[in-house]
């Protein structure tokens, strides 16, 4: 494949193409199949290019050593887009954001001795030789393999990048870089910030715009939000003289965050009038390579999150989390399926507002641009005002646009029969075939055609119907009507699909087909084929998804022009998998009093405590020591979440999660130690904290320490022998003033992770488990369920834990963890079961954290009737149906 470029578009193969590119996160859905799931539906939506962000950390848990077997082959990834025709943007980062911890970047990294990660400190650039050795290391390992496939269009250096004073030495040593590792591609870089950053270094600049982030507000209700795409072309135009205008990131949806509005909230800002905009204004531009960011949702499984956020990341995207369409995919794949008819690859700006319309409008932009491959002209006609707007376009049209709502119109357009002087209804698609073509409108109410340049004209049996009132507009006199100029205008609300118009001009004809928008929902083309009624197309457009009793209308272009029709039966039954043989076990034997830690490490240096200071990352860590006298106070700073237990028993619990304006609050707090918890001679101590990983590092330093940040005590007399394996935050119970002990004395042990490992516990005998611990702060809840595979079916599943009395757990499915439960933070209470974990037998485990005074005795988790409220539900299930 041999890609060149110019200031409109990319040229591949010597043809000019535009670029309509979703974004997919393969780490955050795991399994081929799952891959082979998402990208068959995005390229059903009419996308032909899928955005990958290849992601460090996933590949690398050790310094020198990669994965990329199993769950991690991204071999097997790029064999699938090759596999479907679609074009691949390579994003290797180093850096990626994408809301994962340490923004996709390993945390080996944060031990290298004066590291500078991404060569920044405090935003100002400062050179780390020792980052870009490890950086070439991660290059070194993926450059080849993305080598290898020849679908791959452009490749992206770093992401999001920016200095105080914007040097250009780190991008310009990763373009070198790339291309002395065989990059052939054409190389971006994604701007943040919109202005032009290193636009010199690489091949194609690329920023992001993402309209809608405050999400205490209707966007409808600020016009505004749009200016860095109404201004594109002009203000950043200048910035790809030789390179055409490229969005690496076109907002399709927003993450949120821990104690967030949640999805279903977010969902209402994102509907379809939203991507209908954004998508529609950057085509105005000029735009020809744009990508929507996201196009599926995803799980941030195992230890994938960055602090700010939980298990979900279902992003409010056109595909969801659990791989179903929504009302935004259907938009877009509207959107889409023109673009594939109408090559947007070469367009140039004309006019604009009351050059257009005669006057200014308030809040309704206007553009008219030249189609310099279709020969015509398409008219952008934007409402962002609450009521109908009747305009008069380009002296001699009237239009009617709908509030919060744009059009892409033609002006003058030549097809094979007839030509299309202007049209208010929008195009849906086409399919030809030599000097045969079906154009398909969607209806819209009080909408125009105006038709000129044709021999003959018919229409079908339902053309006269009381939605469309065709109309010869000659101006002769004469009683034989000049057949060459007519109208076509809906005047009622209740056409039927399907209603045609024919156009004949010699040997080639020009058929409309209007359809209304639900129909163009479930219309697809693809292969020069059109098929009508499924929900959504899979399994690379082998398979239909029906959600009801339904039909398969189908046209085969290439094989006649007749329709065939064929009824689809939905099965009814739904059983979905209930969750027996219930069993709960006490599992933090740490707690205990005189529990033997001796094999825990010691700190390598007793006064850091840090996780990165011992080189420990697991997502729990526990500290633990014996004090020879008695504390009076402790002062502790630790995150996220944590609990500190004297003798068994637990004093006191807390969560440090606060964020302000992006940036992550600290926290020291001091505790009283009641004399009643401490005995007289040895009193151990001992402390958990869970991490709920890094900061995904946009604005914020990435070396930020996690577990105990620091701890001290205060006592007359302070001798003691303390060990780590974990960690917890505690808030202040007094603001007496605090006098630190010698804490010379003190000797750390830590050991990283929950024990026991939870495949340990689905796997061991109960009897060995029923008396792991005496306490009952960490119990172990476990359930069994059966799945039968029935491959005619789409039903993914998620678990249910709205009615559960307890605060926090970790959710574990055969072994893996799948979700992080915080009750009292919330939002998320569905937690999707990833098919790729699914197996016939099935095995939940939770590890219930309960902090507060009055949660539940381990007793009452014993009682599965009235305590266990936990189940398996499904959103909706879908038949499958070969093609």
């Amino acid at each position: 494949m041999i890609i060149n470029y110019d200031k409109h578009s990319l040229i591949i193969d010597n043809k000019r193409t535009l670029i309509n590119s979703a974004a997919f996160h393969y780490f955050r859905c795991p399994g081929v199949e799952t891959w082979r799931d998402r990208l068959s539906k995005l390229k059903a939506c009419g996308y032909n290019t899928v955005d990958l962000y290849f992601c460090w950390s996933y590949h690398s848990h050790k310094q020198g050593v990669y994965d990329f077997t199993g769950l991690k082959d991204i071999r097997a990834l790029l064999d699938l887009t090759a596999e479907l025709g679609l074009f691949v943007i390579a994003r290797p980062g180093p850096f990626i954001n994408a809301e994962v911890s340490l923004g996709g970047l390993p945390e080996w990294l944060l031990n290298i001795p004066e590291i500078f990660i991404r060569n920044k400190k405090d935003g100002d650039f400062v050179y780390s030789e020792s980052y870009m050795k490890a950086l070439r290391e991660w290059y070194s390992r993926i450059i080849p393999i993305i080598n290898e496939y020849h679908n791959i269009i452009t490749f992206q250096i770093e992401n999001e990048y920016f200095t105080n004073e914007a040097e250009p030495d780190y991008l310009q040593e990763l373009y070198d870089m790339a291309r002395s590792l065989g990059v052939k591609a054409p190389i971006s870089h994604n701007d943040a910030l919109s202005v032009g950053l290193y636009s010199d270094i690489v091949n194609i600049y690329a920023f992001d715009t993402y309209p809608t982030i405050n999400l205490d507000y209707d966007w409808k209700g600020f016009p505004d939000s749009f200016g860095v795409l109404d201004n594109a072309e002009s203000n950043l135009g200048e910035c790809c003289e030789d390179a055409p205008l490229f969005i690496a990131e076109l907002q399709a949806g927003w993450f949120d965050k821990w104690g967030g509005v949640g999805y279903e909230k977010i969902w209402t800002q994102f509907k379809k009038e939203h991507i209908n905009i954004v998508t529609k204004t950057a085509l105005s531009q000029g735009i020809t390579m744009f990508n929507h960011y996201m196009g599926c949702g995803g799980t941030s499984w195992d230890k994938l999150a960055s602090s700010e956020v939980y298990t979900s990341y279902d992003f409010a995207a056109p595909i969801s989390e659990l791989g179903i369409p929504r009302e935004n995919y259907y938009k877009a794949k509207e959107i889409n399926y023109f673009l594939n008819s109408f090559n947007f690859a070469l367009t140039d700006f004309i006019s604009e507002g009351a050059d257009v319309i005669g006057e200014e409008r308030e809040n309704v932009f206007v553009r008219l641009r030249q189609d310099n491959l279709n020969n015509c002209k398409w008219l952008f006609v934007r409402n962002l005002n609450k009521d109908t707007h009747k305009l008069k376009v380009l002296n001699s049209y009237n239009l009617n646009i709908k509030p919060f709502d744009m059009k892409i119109m033609p002006v003058g357009l030549n097809l094979n029969a007839c030509k299309i002087d202007f049209s208010s209804f929008e195009i849906f698609g086409k399919v030809a075939k030599n000097n045969h073509e079906i154009i398909f409108f969607i209806i819209d109410e009080n909408s125009e055609i105006i038709v000129s340049d044709y021999d003959d004209f018919s229409c079908s049996r339902n053309c006269h119907s009381e939605g469309f009132s065709p109309k010869n507009l000659s101006n002769s006199e004469n009683k034989q009507p000049d057949r060459s100029f007519v109208s076509l205008r809906m005047t009622g609300k209740d056409t039927k699909d399907f209603d045609s118009f024919k156009f004949a001009k010699q040997d080639k004809t020009t058929e409309f087909i209007f359809i209304n928008p639900e129909t163009a929902d479930k219309t697809w083309i693809f292969d020069n084929k059109v098929l009508v009624g499924p929900d959504f197309l899979t399994d690379n457009f082998e398979k239909a998804a029906f959600s009801q009793d339904g039909e398969i209308k189908s046209l085969n272009f290439d094989k006649g022009m007749d329709w065939e029709t064929k009824e689809v039966k939905v099965s009814q039954e739904e059983t979905l998998p209930e969750l027996i043989d219930w069993k709960s076990f006490k599992c933090s034997p740490e707690i205990d009093l005189n529990y033997d830690y001796s094999s825990w490490d010691l700190l390598k240096e007793q006064e850091k405590l840090d996780c990165i200071s011992n080189e420990v990352y697991d997502d729990y860590i526990w500290y633990k020591t014996s004090l020879k006298h008695v504390p009076d106070q402790i002062e502790i700073n630790a995150k996220h979440c944590y609990a500190v237990y004297f003798n068994g028993k637990q004093i006191y619990a807390h969560d440090s999660h606060a964020f302000e304006h992006g940036h992550e609050l600290s926290e020291t707090i001091t505790i009283n130690v009641g004399k009643k918890d401490l005995n007289k001679s040895k009193n151990e101590l001992t402390v958990l904290v869970q991490n709920l990983g890094f900061d995904k590092g946009f604005q914020n330093e990435l070396i930020m320490p996690r577990g105990i940040i620091s701890l001290k005590t205060s006592s007359e007399q302070a001798d003691c022998e303390q060990r780590l394996k974990g960690g917890q935050e505690i808030k202040a119970q007094t603001e007496m003033p605090f006098k630190a002990s010698n804490q010379a004395a003190i000797e750390w042990r830590i050991r990283g992770g929950l024990t026991p490992q939870i495949e340990e516990w689905d796997f061991a005998p109960e009897e060995d488990l029923e008396n792991s611990s005496e306490n009952s702060y960490l119990i172990w809840l476990g359930a069994k369920f059966r799945l039968v595979e029935n491959n005619n079916k789409y039903n993914p599943l998620f678990l249910d834990l709205s009615e559960v009395a307890f605060n926090k757990a970790d959710i574990y499915l055969n072994g893996s963890l799948i979700g992080r439960f915080w009750k009292s933070k919330g939002p998320q209470f569905k937690f999707y079961l990833p098919e790729e974990f699914l197996k016939s037998e099935n095995k939940l485990s939770l590890i219930i954290w309960d902090r507060e005074e009055d949660s539940k005795d381990f007793k009452d988790y014993k009682q599965e009737q009235t305590c266990v409220k936990i189940i398996i539900g499904n959103i909706k299930t879908f038949s499958l149906v070969s093609i």
